[in-house]
């Protein structure tokens, strides 16, 4: 059966135990000894692919993501099953400065890719543990790649679970003025020196180490807005779309005024 876009399909068989496969976007979970009588006629199956919660399932991730809990949300899977990755497969870990999602099986056999993201704001610190895999049983395998835009880890295979370690947090692209942040200040520091060469122009202002501060070194702060851990100082930051409007408001720039403009040869 294939499911249509809400994720509802309709399956003929006989009553009695069953295996049911689900594959979704390159994840292949199987529900094994499943009932099916006279009281059921709507069986719901969660996608293990952004659960928060139990599944009493085997999971396959062939060529797909597993994200645990959604986007930009912190959670744990707890599966009654065997949790296996393929090389294609990726596993996607989110944390913050405290915690991070948990994938807990009965089993793991694990290849591919391992990906780390902190959310925005969230930056944990140097020497901060934590594990993001755990098993009742054993753990086989190592990931072939542990990607990370923002952190430098240590990743550590133990017989039951795979325990990161944080051992830098690398320079965020866009954080101009040095404070693990990258948000207001560092827009300002680009808007103050507003097409100009450098110098006059301050060099924190030009990311891009053109020698002009333009759209280019503006994009560098936008494009990682809210990266990192805010200072006490910094709360209720606006979302990038309505603080540059604003911002270029307060400066007197036109869409026109925005596109750089040529370089002043000394």
């Amino acid at each position: 059966s294939v499911a249509d876009g809400a994720g509802a399909g309709t399956v003929r068989g006989f009553k009695g135990t069953h295996d049911l496969t689900v594959t979704h976007q390159g994840i292949i979970q199987t529900h094994q000894d499943v009932v099916i009588d006279d009281t059921i006629n709507n069986l719901q199956l969660p996608l293990a692919g952004s659960l928060d919660g139990s599944l009493d399932a085997d999971i396959l991730n062939a060529i797909g993501v597993m994200q645990i809990a959604g986007e930009d949300a912190i959670g744990t899977l707890t599966l009654e099953g065997v949790y296996e990755q393929l090389a294609p497969g990726t596993l996607h870990i989110e944390m913050t400065d405290t915690d991070a999602d948990l994938l807990f099986a009965d089993s793991a056999i694990i290849d591919g890719t391992l990906v780390i993201d902190t959310i925005a704001g969230l930056t944990p610190d140097i020497g901060d543990i934590f594990v993001v895999l755990l098993t009742t049983g054993t753990l086989t395998g190592t990931f072939d790649d542990v990607i990370s835009s923002d952190l430098v880890l240590d990743v550590q295979y133990l017989s039951n679970q795979v325990r990161l370690t944080v051992l830098d947090i690398l320079t965020l692209a866009g954080d101009l003025d040095g404070d693990g942040f990258v948000g207001i200040n560092d827009l300002n520091i680009v808007l103050a020196n507003w097409n100009q060469n450098v110098p006059p122009a301050n060099p924190l202002a030009d990311p891009s180490g053109d020698g002009f501060v333009g759209i280019d070194d503006l994009n560098a702060v936008l494009g990682n807005w809210n990266a990192g851990t805010p200072p006490s100082s910094q709360t209720n930051i606006p979302e990038p779309g309505s603080l540059i409007c604003v911002a270029i408001a307060g400066f007197g720039l036109s869409g026109r005024q925005l596109r750089p403009r040529r370089r002043h040869e000394s």
